[in-house]
């Protein structure tokens, strides 16, 4: 009798838990402070409102922080294909898109596959080289395929990242993509 009634009160607290549980079918729910929006039709990119958006030549349409004690922005750009058959050309493209203007040189820290928004990349983390090749901030260059045959080159960069490595990891759980 009391195993009978031990069961009965374990399977009363397991469905008082999922009662308890939001829907699967609830929307996640990103920070409040994730509360600007950057779209170009291919990608979708949430921001906090008290960033910048701008463009170069270099790193592509951006937003950015340059409101902290260390600056740090999130770029996009698209190659028109596939450029690379390896995480080693890669990384070369990545250090090549991030040269530094004085002519200095990167350092490459790893090349690991990666995801973002759902589809498969590939991630290069490259110290830009400004005083010396290893004296620089880090930055993380994503090449993630499009349906179209473009890639997406994604960059998280700041100079100290240790200053903005939890608003990069929402923003970029944050990205979502457009069909193609």
């Amino acid at each position: 009798m009391l195993l009978i009634l031990t069961v009965l009160l374990l399977a009363g607290c397991s469905l008082r838990a999922d009662e308890q549980r939001p829907p699967a079918s609830e929307p996640f729910l990103f920070p409040a402070w994730l509360n600007a929006n950057y779209t170009d039709g291919k990608i979708n990119i949430r921001y906090p409102s008290e960033w910048t958006r701008g463009r170069s030549d270099r790193f592509g349409e951006y937003v950015d922080d340059a409101t902290k004690r260390t600056a740090a922005f999130v770029a996009v750009q698209y190659l028109p294909r596939r450029e690379y058959e390896s995480h080693a050309e890669f990384a070369d493209l990545a250090a090549r898109i991030l040269r530094p203007p004085s002519g200095r040189s990167t350092t490459l820290e790893y090349t690991q596959a990666a995801r973002v928004g759902g589809r498969p990349g590939i991630e290069a983390s490259i110290i830009y080289g400004l005083i010396s090749p290893a004296a620089g901030p880090t930055m993380r260059v994503y090449g993630i395929e499009l349906g179209s045959g473009e890639v997406a080159i994604l960059i998280f960069a700041a100079e100290d990242q240790t200053n903005h490595a939890a608003e990069f990891a929402w923003i970029k759980r944050s990205i979502t993509w457009e069909a193609g």
